[in-house]
């Protein structure tokens, strides 16, 4: 398959994308002010009101950028808190000692090409080494949002019952309900999704370079950072995740991820309804038992 690359719009346009939203297009937005509607001239919109909207906009780009990076710090807490459960894993199939098991040395070689903190990794193979500690198990639970949009919501925990009740919780209190199992999983398909970071105060990745490795390393698809996502998005299949992962960050480009559900098409939702369903999201994200949250809704 052709490695498509997708750019973030540039001019009048704001580029939308969304956490876990699948391979969707950057050229989607809204007008700025100043340019489109609302600009100088505009019939009926004096200086004042040219002011006042100017304002408005600059609120909700600042709101925007706000979200955008607690959907990253969420992001990153995540990560860290799915390799800390993989070196669990590892410690429990193959005991804590990394030179004769070769799945912890990975999980910890993964654990610092994402810059874990070692003491997480250095906890969880100490938790894992206690023969009373219950073993990892991992779940998928469905749920609908506002609008007919759909939640995947993948967990990984000690404690089964402990981790539905929390998430059922959250999904009603965020104003949703769950949903009966394979009746939201069917407008998914799981593909690799690996994320590279942006440095803050502005992007140091060679995106020719790193499109280049995407091609030679066998991705599918490559898309830019934009206002509600600061990180590089590689889409791999099934089969190559692990493979374009490994040759990405061999070629210099620390990717992170793994396999996780990509919605097949796209739900509108109204300003509410996306309100309603950005408040699940982070109610979810939140939940230690949690590892990832997906939807279906459009940007």
């Amino acid at each position: 398959m052709a490695v498509q690359r997708r750019r973030a719009c540039a001019g009048p346009f704001l580029p939308v994308g969304g956490v876990g939203g699948g391979s969707r297009g950057f050229l989607a937005g809204r007008p700025v002010a100043g340019e489109g509607a609302g600009a100088p001239g505009a019939p009926g919109l004096g200086g004042a009101a040219r002011g006042r909207l100017a304002v408005v906009c600059m609120g909700r780009r600042a709101a925007k950028i706000a979200a955008r990076k607690g959907k990253s710090d969420a992001l990153k807490t995540k990560l860290y808190g799915k390799i800390g459960k993989r070196v669990f894993q590892a410690v429990r199939e193959g005991g804590p000692d990394p030179k004769a098991n070769y799945n912890l040395q990975r999980a910890i070689d993964e654990a610092k090409a994402s810059s874990v903190p070692k003491e997480i990794v250095d906890r969880n193979i100490k938790r894992a080494s206690d023969p009373k500690a219950a073993d990892l198990q991992q779940n998928t639970y469905e749920a609908y949002g506002a609008d007919g949009v759909g939640f995947l919501i993948e967990s990984e925990t000690d404690n089964a019952n402990r981790a539905f009740a929390a998430i059922r919780e959250a999904v009603v209190k965020g104003g949703g309900k769950m949903a009966e199992a394979g009746s939201v999983a069917f407008n998914f398909e799981r593909r690799g999704v690996l994320r590279l970071g942006v440095p803050e105060g502005g992007p140091d990745v060679d995106e020719d370079a790193l499109f280049e490795a995407v091609i030679e390393a066998g991705g599918d698809d490559l898309k830019p950072p934009n206002d509600e996502d600061d990180f590089f998005t590689i889409l791999t299949s099934l089969s190559a995740c692990s493979a374009v992962q490994e040759a990405l960050r061999e070629a210099g480009f620390p990717v992170d991820g793994g396999l996780e559900p990509i919605p097949l098409a796209l739900v509108e939702a109204t300003d509410e309804g996306a309100d309603v369903n950005a408040t699940i999201e982070e109610k979810l994200l939140d939940l230690d038992d949690v590892d990832t949250v997906t939807h279906n809704q459009a940007p």
